[in-house]
């Protein structure tokens, strides 16, 4: 049998109470990835050349700008063409994260997120961020188009809890603006970072979510990988 990289005997464990979570469907992961998976990842993480940096970018509502390294899979919604800064071809990638990929294309991932986000078919877009000190997600809900993401973080296991990097998971909102700030939320949950862990959520119209600015030395980036379950269709080709 071949090894997975994914244990997915911990993931359908950590996902036991995933929709009566609050403040919306999500649920926390640790050792989600097979150790040593994990470890050639974090050391393969790729390079910076490879990402596109986005600043100031307008966001619909006046929200603030998600500044950051920005990387997609094969295709944008950034209008970059792949092979180009800010969009990968699998074979830009090392073998480590080519061979994740093919896992998170495979049955046994599909399967999983059926179960927890209960759509049947769907289309798997794949990204990588990277943020340095001030850097910020403002709060905001995700497109229509997407079902739900999973979050793969690999921050450098000496990452301080005091630099931020959480991602907030919120509700109530007070007001309304659709623009706020974390503390605009009645109701604020925050996913506790650390190595080897992964959040899952579900989107929905008032899933809002966000990440306060970062703490963290200059020389430190909050590092992380996205999987978006949208739509069958791709959002852009």
């Amino acid at each position: 049998m071949t090894k997975t990289m994914l244990d997915h005997g911990a993931a359908e464990a950590a996902a036991t109470n995933f929709d009566a979570a609050k403040p919306f469907p999500w649920a926390r992961f640790e050792g989600l990835l097979q150790e040593s998976a994990y470890e050639q990842l974090h050391a393969d993480f790729p390079a910076v050349e490879l990402f596109q940096l986005h600043q100031n970018l307008a966001r619909e509502h006046d929200q603030r700008p998600h500044d950051r390294y920005y990387l997609s899979l094969e295709e944008s919604d950034y209008r970059v063409l792949p092979g180009e800064p800010g969009c990968a071809r699998l074979r830009d990638l090392p073998e480590s994260w080519q061979n994740f990929i093919a896992e998170l294309r495979g049955r046994e991932y599909g399967d999983f997120i059926t179960g927890l986000l209960g759509c049947e078919t769907f289309h798997l877009r794949f990204a990588w961020h990277m943020a340095t000190a001030g850097n910020e997600v403002s709060p905001h809900c995700d497109s229509i188009r997407r079902y739900g993401t999973q979050l793969f973080y690999f921050n450098d296991a000496d990452w301080q809890e005091e630099w931020g990097g959480q991602t907030w998971l919120l509700a109530d909102r007070q007001t309304e603006r659709l623009d706020p700030g974390i503390d605009d939320f009645g109701e604020r949950v925050a996913a506790p970072l650390g190595s080897n862990v992964s959040v899952l959520f579900k989107n929905g119209d008032e899933h809002w979510h966000g990440v306060a600015p970062l703490e963290c030395p200059p020389d430190r980036m909050r590092r992380l990988f996205l999987v978006d379950v949208h739509l069958r269709e791709p959002a852009w080709k």
